[in-house]
């Protein structure tokens, strides 16, 4: 269990928030992966993708509302606009079809969900 300690103005928001984008990511990992050892279509992980990443920028918009307000907020910040940035990454490589690229990328995403799932048990109380 993923928890956030002291959320100033509504507890377990930033806590939520950041176990979406974490599960977000992972899933953008897993569609890669899958597309790379081609057992889902492309047009499809594509799709998938582009939902993901939509999700993951709302989530990310959602935690910069709240960190001026929310100390928690602010500290996750920087971590959630890395997994955002290594999201987008991995799914321009999808979008090229570009395989070397979406490995590589793969490898920066799993990197950032590792830091991220990190600082926020640091967090934890």
């Amino acid at each position: 269990m993923v928890a956030l300690a002291g959320c100033s103005q509504t507890p377990g928001k930033t806590e939520a928030t950041v176990r979406s984008s974490l599960s977000r990511a992972a899933a953008v990992q897993m569609i890669a992966e899958e597309w790379l050892t081609h057992t889902l279509p492309a047009y499809f992980c594509q799709r998938a993708l582009a939902s993901m990443m939509q999700s993951l920028g709302d989530d990310l918009a959602r935690v910069r509302d709240e960190a001026a307000d929310d100390e928690q907020a602010a500290k996750m910040l920087d971590r959630l606009a890395a997994l955002d940035a290594a999201a987008d990454d991995v799914t321009n490589a999808v979008a090229r079809t570009d395989a070397p690229q979406t490995k590589s990328s793969i490898d920066r995403l799993r990197s950032e969900i590792r830091a991220t799932t990190a600082a926020v048990n640091e967090e934890a109380p």
